[in-house]
């Protein structure tokens, strides 16, 4: 019975480790995407930054989280830009250029379909 039990925690502790880093990278993660999602939209980015490839970086984020990595991009984000639209007198197509988007009309697709309202929209009822 000894041997069983010396055996099962000897396994709990390593789970407990393993837990510890997947919440490690997790937090560097978030953190990276804090700093850097209005330059970078891409997961490729974020993984090279960690020195991890995309496929276990995004594994760990969705096991840790329940959301995926790129989620949690888009979700940093859209509420970056939410507030320079609330926020600032800028017009859109200089948020899009500062959040490094292709060209304007990307910019507004993109808000919109994530946010159900074009920029001008949002920035109307705020």
């Amino acid at each position: 019975m000894q041997h069983y039990d010396g055996c099962y925690r000897k396994q709990a502790d390593r789970a407990i480790l393993s837990q510890s880093r997947e919440q490690t990278i997790f937090d560097r993660f978030l953190q990276l995407v804090t700093q850097h999602c209005a330059e970078q939209h891409q997961i490729g980015y974020y993984a090279e930054r960690m020195c991890l490839t995309e496929r276990y970086l995004s594994t760990i984020i969705r096991q840790t989280s329940s959301v995926t990595a790129k989620d949690w991009i888009d979700r940093a984000l859209i509420a970056r830009i939410k507030i320079e639209l609330r926020h600032t007198d800028k017009p859109a197509a200089q948020i899009a250029d500062e959040m490094h988007f292709a060209n304007p009309s990307f910019f507004s697709k993109y808000f919109r379909r994530l946010t159900g309202m074009t920029p001008g929209e949002y920035k109307s009822i705020s």
